[in-house]
């Protein structure tokens, strides 16, 4: 029984696709007579709506002939042999989404590239509206802004590239750069074809900065990955929290967002926009100084405020390997600088015990002196003082570093030891066994080297 309804809800979905596919289908194949994609969803329609099985036979022939790949490029060149794609840049199948859709928003081909990104199984989404790839307001306003357009309105992302927000089906927001043009017909009969990349982050030492992709009023609908490694937060739990509660000043930030609200940021360049120097709070370290600019995305249209906005927080410090220990010494948080200085990819660090990372003898003995630490004051020659220690790698060779610990009250976690790693070089390793002093004509020692503790 549960076959046959499972066989019905496939057939039900196929026959609902090719039923969206009959109001496009033969004036596009009078355009694209040689497109095997498009004849094959013909022949499907005529096979299962028409129930036409023969012709449908002609068309899956003619289909195979021509080929019936995944490739969407193609059906952005005409038989003039114009690409309306030309302004969209290179295009990569195989990464880049694209999705065609008629004029009341009805997606009626989609690459694999796009069905993945989005996190739907081939053949789910046709048929069904584009706006389901949208989060609210953009979803409730998308048909508006089309039926806008087709009725003669201005095109506000027609031809141009726009950053936005996408919903995923496991309905988790992540953000993408959208390219919409215009693909054949006019008016009720309009196709428009558009191009979506993920937009990923700049990890580049050099441009240290993390982005936020907020509503108008300022509330998180997501943010670059990098957040865990800036302040020291994952971006998902971020999501529906106003921007400016990171702040350590949010009735400023608050004025600042009013001021680009009410700013036509389109028409200003980059030096015109309203720029506002801040600290946001990071989780486990003193708040971090940095540069906030805004850049623009969705619309403004009709009174409905359908923008989004890409704030950009760029860091003026710059990235520090760290972790978070718990009262039992396991490892509850680190950066990827942190990961990649010890050659461990990603979060493989976290619930590790820390004396997986120390070597002999001290792996077996810091047990006992951690437990002491938390009640005591650290003496002169623990690894608390500053002087060079050595952690393991994860090839298990040797790394000389110094820490600097400090300790945390997290709410959830309860009281966490913070460490900051600095690599040495084998200058300050050798200072580690040299005992420098200067001293007056009285022989008062005035000053002495890092080595002293365990000199």
């Amino acid at each position: 029984m549960l076959a046959c309804v499972q066989s019905l809800t496939r057939n039900t979905s196929t026959i609902v696709s090719a039923t969206a596919a009959v109001s496009y289908n033969p004036r596009v194949l009078e355009r694209y007579p040689k497109n095997g994609r498009l004849l094959k969803v013909y022949g499907r329609f005529l096979e299962n709506v028409r129930h036409d099985p023969w012709t449908a036979a002609k068309f899956y022939a003619e289909a195979q002939k021509n080929g019936t790949t995944e490739s969407l490029v193609n059906l952005a060149r005409g038989q003039s042999g114009d690409d309306v794609l030309a302004e969209a840049g290179n295009i990569n199948e195989k990464l880049d989404g694209i999705i065609v859709i008629n004029s009341t928003g009805i997606m009626l081909m989609l690459n694999y590239a796009a069905v993945t990104m989005f996190g739907y199984d081939k053949g789910e989404l046709d048929g069904k509206n584009v706006s389901l790839l949208m989060p609210a307001p953009f979803s409730t306003m998308h048909d508006t802004f089309l039926k806008r357009y087709v009725e003669g309105g201005d095109a506000h992302i027609i031809g141009k590239s726009r950053t936005m927000v996408a919903l995923r089906k496991d309905r988790a927001m992540f953000p993408i750069s959208l390219w919409v043009a215009r693909l054949s017909g006019l008016g009720a009969e309009t196709l428009f074809i558009g191009v979506i990349r993920r937009t990923l982050a700049d990890t580049s030492s050099r441009n240290r900065a993390v982005r936020f992709w907020t509503t108008a009023t300022g509330t998180i609908m997501c943010a670059d990955d990098t957040t865990k490694d800036c302040f020291g937060v994952e971006a998902s739990e971020l999501v529906g929290q106003p921007i400016s509660s990171l702040c350590t000043d949010p009735d400023a930030f608050e004025r600042y967002l009013m001021e680009v609200a009410s700013t036509d940021t389109e028409s200003k360049t980059a030096e015109e926009q309203p720029v506002l120097k801040a600290q946001m709070k990071h989780e486990y370290l003193a708040p971090v100084n940095v540069t906030i600019t805004t850049e623009f995305g969705g619309a403004l249209a009709q009174g409905h405020d359908c923008r989004s906005f890409v704030i950009k927080a760029k860091l003026e410090s710059e990235a520090v390997a760290l972790m978070s220990l718990d009262a039992k010494g396991r490892i509850c948080y680190t950066t990827d600088k942190l990961a990649a200085m010890l050659g461990y990819a990603g979060d493989t660090m976290i619930r590790m015990d820390l004396n997986s990372l120390l070597p002999q003898p001290y792996c077996q003995m810091h047990g006992a002196w951690f437990k002491e630490l938390q009640h005591k004051v650290p003496p002169p020659t623990s690894c608390r003082a500053g002087g060079v220690v050595q952690l393991l790698a994860a090839n298990g060779n040797k790394m000389a570093v110094t820490l600097k610990m400090s300790k945390k009250q997290h709410i959830e976690k309860g009281q966490l030891h913070v460490v900051q790693v600095t690599k040495v070089d084998d200058a300050a390793q050798l200072n580690q066994h040299c005992l420098q002093l200067n001293i007056n004509h009285n022989g008062i020692i005035l000053t002495t080297n890092t080595g002293v503790p365990h000199t």
